[in-house]
Formats: C-alpha cells, sequence, structure tokens
C-alpha cells in the first residue's frame, strides 16, 4: 500500500468500508440466528467472513474499472 497512489488507496479504502459493513450487518444477523437456534455459529461465521471478502473485491472491481 506504500507504492499505491492516493487514488488507489481511496478505492481500496472505500472497498474495504464496504466489506466491512457487510461483515458487521452479517455477523448481526449470525447472532440473531444464533439466539433463535438455527445453524452452526462457527460455520455461520466463516461464511460471513468469506462473504465479505468477496463483497470488498467485487466492489473494488466494480470501483476500479469505470474510471480508467
Amino acid at each position: 500500500m506504500r507504492r499505491a497512489d492516493e487514488y488507489q488507496r481511496r478505492c481500496q479504502l472505500e472497498a474495504l468500508a464496504i466489506g466491512f459493513g457487510v461483515l458487521l450487518m452479517s455477523i448481526f444477523t449470525v447472532g440473531l440466528l444464533q439466539t433463535a437456534g438455527v445453524g452452526d455459529l462457527r460455520q455461520l461465521v466463516q461464511i460471513s467472513f468469506l462473504g465479505s471478502i468477496l463483497i470488498w473485491i467485487a466492489a473494488l472491481l466494480f470501483k476500479t474499472p469505470r474510471t480508467r
């Protein structure tokens, strides 16, 4: 990240913020499902983490080609 220019850093930060927001909402949903006794906590947390990483990558890919 140190060698990236300001625009690349900004795109990366925005995509990371979107992915983190998705992770927070997913973990909140997992907590509600666990309270209701639905599903396995460990598996649902792993799925949420994987989903947030995929959203982060998708947001970064969506943002960067538009401005090239």
